[in-house]
């Protein structure tokens, strides 16, 4: 009596092999997306426990405030009571003077502006920047024009930046 599998080979033992890796890989797949599955059905702990104590802290603070939410519920609670808490003061500094380079208005001064804030405008790299500072150096700007002597600044450059510049902080 011959044997089933006595037969001639369909597949080589190397394709047997990466057939069943295949198959292998196709069940771990499955299994990976049976556990996904099965974790976002899962209710998360740590919100609900978060939940729970929120709940709790706004229940107890609306007794203290004197609300009653079984007869104050919904979107018009009535507050017949001050809540006996208040926010953290806030210390609000006075504004001080604008550092040089910075000007009320927002805009920059190009004669008295550092790299750093030279950078903060549109399209002006570290390279750039520092570049405007040396030719600031050699000769202070006159006119918003004379920064088409900055090499890297053209026409559509100076044209993009100038609603954002001036010359100098006291001409404000």
């Amino acid at each position: 009596m011959a044997e089933p599998w006595a037969g001639p080979m369909i597949f080589t033992p190397e394709e047997r092999r990466a057939i069943l890796a295949v198959g292998g890989l196709l069940l771990f797949g499955q299994g990976l997306g049976a556990w996904q599955s099965w974790q976002r059905g899962r209710p998360d702990d740590e919100l609900n426990h978060w939940l729970v104590e929120w709940t709790a802290a706004r229940v107890e603070a609306e007794a203290e405030a004197g609300v009653n939410p079984e007869l104050d519920s919904g979107p018009a609670k009535r507050v017949t009571s001050t809540p006996s808490w208040s926010p953290p003061p806030v210390e609000v500094k006075p504004i001080e003077a604008a550092p040089p380079g910075w000007v009320d208005s927002g805009k920059i001064a190009v004669n008295d502006a550092t790299s750093e804030q030279l950078q903060q405008l549109p399209g002006i790299g570290p390279a750039l920047a520092d570049r405007i500072v040396l030719s600031r150096q050699d000769a202070e700007f006159q006119k918003l024009e004379d920064l088409l002597r900055v090499p890297g600044i053209g026409e559509r450059t100076l044209a993009r930046l100038r609603p954002l510049l001036m010359l100098r902080s006291s001409d404000r």
